[in-house]
């Protein structure tokens, strides 16, 4: 008997390991992958609180000067002069908390005398400044308390000098959001992908594996028809599971059974939960599409199921981030897929709806979903997805799988220099920006040359070809003619609908401002000149010229370009820009003018328009304009006299 079962049990370890795409999800990501994954998560919490903590609290006190005194050795306190209104500037922000003493901590009658400390609870800096202060208030209570015991023979007590109570300005309904806005947002993400995976894994893994899918394709309309018929399934699927749990977690809060029972939450805003419900149609949308794609992607059920727990647990950390406030909602994070609207619902249910922050989270959200949805339609529309035969390997070499590796290089890149460069230039700005320039970005090329590559000589790849003198001087020319219409022109219109933050880059500009000119030229223009310029126009504008169209090479590259500065405030004017120097590489054949132009157009930002020395008058317009048009007219000279040269795709 032992005999069999040892058998039987081989055999099927033999088919597991067959199995490599099983192997992987199951044991090499859980090993590898997620640990690293949550101790990133967890470091990234780690330094949010490490950031609250060391925040300065603006405070206000008034009355009694013994009370000052008793707080004056707080560190990390600001204190301010009392406005007009403290209760308005607490709960707009203006403030963290208020100190209201009595004028003397005398005692009258049989009653002690009261402090009060003004907070907001729904405001984490709010309520870290009320626990100092009311840790610091009771500390040096006490140490007056040992001294009156001392000096009256053993008599008084705490509650002889003072009754603390704290006050909270919030109202029931920021308290009850900011109860409600640590779970919801998570909660809601993980049932929208819960309900759209429980759909989406029947509706066509499970008709693979009944037979059932082919025969369905048999009938005579466009298959694109089948697909869309299965997304709206899903969706519509996806939307009912999110409103239903939405609708079932606000009323346990009503009700008491969810939250802190402390916390009165029977006040949840009702614009916030219709907030969440307008915005769980984009989002159902992005989840039924992921779903539905990775479902159509496997060949039976069990290999769906492989496919799409993985993705869900990736999936649910960015509703993870709206569980505290260290992560804000900015123009920048609206654009992030899922995170966007955890973070939406979770400031509509404290109360802080911004209507343009949230225009922008459901414009991206339905973006995103416009995306997956034709990513997951041309799946099922595929010969293999409909047989249920094993996809083209996903980097494979042919066209497709070239591309989409260099797809993929490309993607990564952006995000590892995000994260390697953010902690690189948070450690130390000026080393961190340059490490960042020279090591980080050029390894990150090197990488992505050498997965994505697709053979030919390295030169003709990277468009490492001496230039021509009049390309050179075109360059410089297009360098210096493209700073106003992009300042005063792209930039200013982009403020109309995206207004930028005064303190944008304050920080970094001030200490770059300390280093010196030199310094600041060299980090600031010749650095990226040379570096972004030999990743984005040489490997990545390379590579995908060898796999497409030289058009969508230009838009592709120059869109990954401007998502490696990650500011929504300067994707416009960058991807513009890398569409200029993108085309000088294809015109001229060769980087090297790019290189020139981009280290002179930083250096000219610096050096004038920061500066504040040219101002946009008529006459400066016009110069601007000439010199655009008379560098673009040597550029094109320099072309037509060399002669151009693309590769056709596939080469």
């Amino acid at each position: 008997m032992s005999a069999r079962i040892g058998a039987f049990v081989r055999k099927e370890i033999r088919e597991i390991v067959r199995d490599r795409r099983a192997i992987i999800l199951s044991f090499v990501m859980p090993i590898l992958v997620y640990p690293v994954m949550f101790s990133l998560m967890s470091s990234t919490e780690r330094k949010s609180e490490e950031k609250v903590q060391q925040e300065i609290h603006r405070v206000a006190v008034s009355g009694a000067p013994e009370v000052r005194d008793a707080l004056a050795d707080l560190e990390r306190v600001e204190f301010v002069s009392l406005p007009a209104d403290p209760k308005k500037a607490i709960a707009d922000g203006d403030l963290e908390a208020w100190v209201e003493a009595p004028d003397t901590l005398v005692r009258e009658g049989d009653g002690a005398p009261v402090v009060r400390i003004w907070h907001h609870v729904s405001h984490d800096k709010s309520r870290n400044a009320e626990e100092r202060l009311q840790d610091a208030l009771a500390r040096a209570a006490e140490r007056v308390k040992d001294a009156r015991y001392q000096a009256a023979g053993g008599h008084g007590s705490l509650g002889d000098l003072v009754t603390l109570v704290t006050v909270d300005v919030a109202t029931k309904e920021e308290t009850a959001g900011a109860e409600a806005g640590r779970l919801v947002p998570y909660l809601l993400v993980m049932t929208l992908f819960i309900g759209a995976a429980a759909v989406s894994t029947d509706i066509v893994a499970g008709e693979k594996e009944r037979g059932t899918l082919e025969t369905l394709y048999l009938v005579p309309v466009p298959r694109e028809v089948i697909a869309r018929a299965k997304f709206f399934v899903v969706w519509g699927a996806t939307i009912l599971t999110g409103t239903l749990n939405l609708a079932s977690m606000a009323w346990c809060y009503r009700s008491g059974l969810m939250g802190d029972a402390s916390v009165d939450v029977s006040a949840l805003s009702p614009a916030g939960l219709g907030l969440a419900v307008l915005l769980i149609v984009p989002l159902a949308a992005v989840v039924a599409g992921i779903m539905l794609g990775l479902s159509a992607l496997a060949r039976n059920v069990k290999e769906a199921q492989l496919q799409i727990m993985p993705v869900m647990l990736l999936a649910i950390i960015p509703g993870m981030l709206a569980s505290g406030q260290a992560v804000k909602l900015s123009a920048m994070t609206a654009l992030w897929p899922i995170a966007n609207v955890a973070l939406a619902v979770r400031d509509g249910l404290l109360g802080q709806m911004s209507l343009p922050l949230l225009g922008l989270v459901f414009v991206a959200s339905v973006g995103w979903g416009f995306l997956v949805t034709r990513w997951t339609a041309g799946i099922l529309s595929r010969e293999d997805t409909i047989l249920g035969f094993s996809p083209e390997p996903l980097f494979a070499h042919t066209v497709g799988g070239r591309r989409r590796a260099a797809m993929f290089a490309l993607s990564a890149t952006v995000l590892a220099f995000f994260y390697v460069g953010g902690l690189l230039q948070t450690w130390k700005l000026l080393l961190g920006l340059g490490l960042s320039l020279w090591v980080v970005l050029p390894l990150l090329g090197a990488g992505s040359l050498r997965f994505a590559g697709s053979g030919g000589r390295l030169a003709d790849v990277l468009s490492l070809r001496a230039p021509r003198p009049l390309a050179l001087l075109g360059a410089v020319l297009l360098a210096l003619g493209v700073g106003v219409p992009l300042f005063y022109g792209v930039m200013k219109l982009q403020g109309l609908f995206l207004p930028m933050p005064e303190n944008f880059m304050g920080e970094f500009g001030g200490e770059l401002g300390e280093a010196g000119k030199p310094l600041m030229l060299f980090l600031i223009a010749i650095s990226p000149g040379i570096c972004e310029e030999l990743v984005f126009r040489g490997v990545f504008l390379g590579l995908l010229r060898r796999v497409g169209t030289v058009r969508s090479a230009i838009l592709i590259s120059s869109a990954g370009f401007a998502l490696i500065h990650l500011s929504v405030f300067r994707f416009a004017p960058t991807f513009l820009l890398g569409l200029v120097m993108a085309g000088i590489v294809v015109r001229t054949r060769s980087i090297f003018p790019s290189m020139l132009f981009h280290a002179v157009y930083n250096a000219s930002v610096m050096l004038v328009i920061g500066e504040g020395l040219l101002e946009p008058t008529p006459l400066t317009w016009g110069a601007s304009v000439a010199l655009f048009l008379a560098g673009a007219l040597l550029v094109r000279s320099a072309a037509a006299r060399s002669g151009e040269s693309t590769p056709p795709p596939g080469n």
